[in-house]
């Protein structure tokens, strides 16, 4: 078996790997850091669904909910924010960006290693 076929038959079963590991459609979003009526803050937080207000009583804290007519107002609401990488749902990004980095430097040194001047990073 040539190095090439060995290479193309692990970079196939990285991707089947990583499709499968991955939801198909991540969604959701984040609430804004705000204050609430009574001056407490509330740091900004990731929603699976979406970032929501109770626009009844006036100046409510931002929650997350799953019914989109309780939605937040635009100005409350961010489409990603650092919060989304520590949600318990989410903890396989941080690892993946990290093997994917170690992935492309160790592939980079035997890359440089073996053959000079065949590499983008060399």
């Amino acid at each position: 078996m040539s190095s090439t076929s060995v290479y193309s038959v692990f970079l196939l079963g990285f991707l089947v790997f990583i499709l499968y590991s991955v939801d198909k459609a991540e969604g959701g979003e984040c609430c804004r850091a705000h204050y609430d009526a009574n001056g407490f803050r509330h740091e900004t937080m990731w929603c699976s669904h979406y970032c929501c207000q109770d626009r009844v009583r006036g100046h409510s804290p931002l929650y997350c909910c799953s019914d989109f007519f309780m939605r937040a107002e635009r100005s409350d609401r961010l489409d990603f924010c650092s919060s989304w990488f520590s949600a318990s749902s989410n903890l396989w990004a941080p690892v993946l960006i990290a093997v994917v980095i170690i992935a492309i430097l160790i592939g980079c040194g035997i890359c440089c290693c073996c053959i000079p001047g065949f590499c983008f990073c060399c």
